[in-house]
């Protein structure tokens, strides 16, 4: 259990690095990160979400069955 709850944080902290990534992509508006970099960070960022969604509810089943 204590494992999935460091997955679960670890998933959530590169979540918000692709966010801050990006945001700093659109706040300086830099020709170095293009159109499809930007694609690539959300994708990345989407399946980080998908992946931490799919552990929550992974804790939550074995927090219902031991209670």
């Amino acid at each position: 259990m204590e494992d999935k709850i460091a997955d679960l944080y670890l998933q959530l902290q590169e979540v918000r690095s692709c966010i801050i990534i990006l945001q700093k992509a659109i706040e300086n508006e830099s020709e170095e990160i293009g159109l499809s970099d930007i694609n690539n960070y959300l994708t990345i960022a989407l399946d980080k979400i998908n992946n931490t969604i799919s552990l929550y509810d992974s804790i939550q089943k074995i927090l219902l069955t031991s209670s």
